[in-house]
């Protein structure tokens, strides 16, 4: 799992903590995209909340996205390993 980075959206710290906990690096999207930083990110966790990735119709990065909605961390955490193994 190590050199794995997770992309969280903001409003998501006990996923991140979680994340985190169990060996991925993390980095943070913010509200305006934080492109920079998701784009080579090995996976994107997203809160489900909005329809629309923070108004971006295209993330150009081919990671998987999870919805953590309805999810506890450690299921986010578990959907990570299986898909990041």
């Amino acid at each position: 799992m190590q050199n794995k980075t997770i992309a969280v959206e903001g409003g998501l710290t006990q996923i991140k903590q979680a994340l985190e906990q169990a060996g991925f690096t993390t980095v943070a999207m913010d509200q305006q995209g934080n492109q920079g930083d998701f784009r080579n990110a090995s996976m994107i966790v997203v809160s489900g909340m909005n329809d629309n990735l923070m108004g971006i119709q295209d993330t150009d990065t081919k990671a998987p996205v999870i919805s953590a909605a309805g999810l506890t961390a450690e299921e986010v955490v578990r959907i990570a390993k299986e898909r990041l193994h």
